[in-house]
């Protein structure tokens, strides 16, 4: 069993089935958890035997215990943070199953272990897209995890067999992005190929009409039209498009057309969106002409505590205290890649996390290639630069202009405090002193 197989499993255990899976994996007997749940014993083995077979796992004649072996083995390979290690002692002679350590860098993919939720946005974007017309936009900085996340909600729309279409601008050509028609005919043409029906925009497309009506067209008298199902749009790096300010404000014109025609056509019910962008646009655009006073907002937030020390549980590290978490959430901000990439380390090198922190602001740390890319992200573009420099020598939040102030903001090295900014955390201060020349 997969971990997406796993997932889709859990969701079909009962409240009742899960009142007595938590106490069980805690290491409570079937007695104790009767005791507490007021029934018999023989119930909680009937709730512990369902789970069992949702999960797959049959029960043979007499072959109770591995029976609950089995059970116990996935949970410790898919949700490890729910299995006391005694209850991994008693059934698995003390061994996590094998593990497969992924690189942080890059999306989680839906089989592993190492995607932490962050409740409640998992649940409120799974709810919203299923609703007619829905439009969701996810808002994070670099890194944070919105590709992953996004991925999770493509593959429910997946698992009810709706159509969807996953497109990024970072794909297309700078040259389309420098003409409407050729990116909206760019946008057309993407969204057939990724629902794997016709391109029939030949037809639709008239040359005396608007280029804007001729993409509303195309939608609704085609794509929308020889569907029996939702259509789901993503479209990831959304942000690429505020360096086009050529395009920008008629695609943010076209995209509120679309969602808003959603309360006056049925046909245009069939379709979703979700934007995944790092900043809010710092170009001028019309913003009650656009799709981000509209729909749900999500913003990702940083790992809490709760989140990293379940990370650090599915990571194996057992040993590692309440006051290393705290410490390194201090030095991190919480920061998802920079956590995991901190456990991937403590793991593969088989070290201590004080070992980690000790060069971890240093080009001879782990966090090396990340901050050279930032590095030179600032010495690329001076402006950005000097507005870091304001803000890791300033002892209080500091008012940028807006374009910078956004553009750090989605690089993930300043975090917004009111109509100022901040930095995200201790390691970018101590870095960035020392490599752009200021005192700390």
């Amino acid at each position: 069993m997969n971990k997406e197989e796993f997932d889709t499993a859990y969701e079909k255990l009962t409240p009742k089935n899960k009142q007595a899976l938590k106490p069980f994996f805690a290491g409570d007997s079937d007695t104790t958890i009767a005791e507490t749940r007021d029934v018999h014993s023989s119930t909680i083995r009937k709730h512990i035997a369902k789970a069992c077979n949702i999960f797959g796992i049959k029960n043979e004649k007499n072959e109770h215990e591995r029976l609950r072996n089995d059970l116990v083995e996935l949970f410790a390979k898919y949700k490890p943070e729910y299995v006391n290690p005694e209850i991994i002692a008693k059934y698995l002679g003390g061994t996590l199953p094998e593990m497969k350590l992924d690189h942080p860098e890059g999306v989680v993919s839906l089989d592993s272990p190492f995607y932490i939720e962050r409740p409640p946005i998992e649940t409120i974007c799974y709810q919203e897209i299923e609703q007619p017309g829905a439009l969701i936009r996810i808002k994070a900085p670099k890194k944070m995890g919105k590709t992953s996340f996004l991925d999770r909600i493509l593959n429910k729309v997946k698992q009810k067999e709706n159509y969807f279409a996953c497109l990024n601008l970072l794909e297309p050509d700078q040259e389309i992005f420098n003409n409407l028609e050729k990116f909206l005919r760019w946008f057309c043409i993407s969204v057939t190929q990724e629902m794997e029906i016709h391109n029939h925009l030949a037809e639709y497309w008239d040359e005396d009409l608007p280029i804007k009506t001729n993409c509303r067209n195309y939608f609704e008298n085609y794509v929308l039209d020889v569907i029996d199902k939702p259509l789901v749009i993503s479209i990831d790096n959304f942000d690429q498009i505020f360096l086009c300010p050529k395009i920008a404000q008629d695609f943010f014109d076209l995209l509120r057309i679309f969602h808003e025609y959603s309360n006056k056509r049925p046909i245009w019910k069939k379709l979703r969106l979700i934007l995944v962008y790092s900043t809010e646009p710092y170009i001028d655009f019309d913003r009650n002409r656009s799709p981000f006073n509209v729909g749900v907002l999500v913003e990702m937030p940083e790992f809490n505590f709760n989140e990293v020390q379940d990370l650090a549980q599915r990571h194996g590290l057992k040993a590692i205290t309440e006051e290393e978490i705290k410490k390194l959430i201090d030095f991190t901000g919480g920061h998802p890649y920079l956590i995991r990439l901190a456990f991937y380390h403590l793991v593969l090198k088989n070290i201590t996390l004080e070992e980690v922190l000790k060069d971890a602001a240093t080009e001879s740390g782990i966090y090396r290639s990340h901050l050279i890319e930032y590095l030179e992200n600032l010495t690329t573009y001076p402006e950005l630069g000097q507005a870091m420099k304001q803000v890791i020598t300033a002892n209080q939040p500091v008012k940028l202009e807006r374009k910078e102030a956004f553009k750090l903001e989605s690089l993930g090295l300043v975090k917004p405090k009111g109509n100022a900014v901040l930095p995200s955390c201790k390691l970018y201060v101590e870095y960035f002193c020392d490599r752009l020349g200021v005192e700390a």
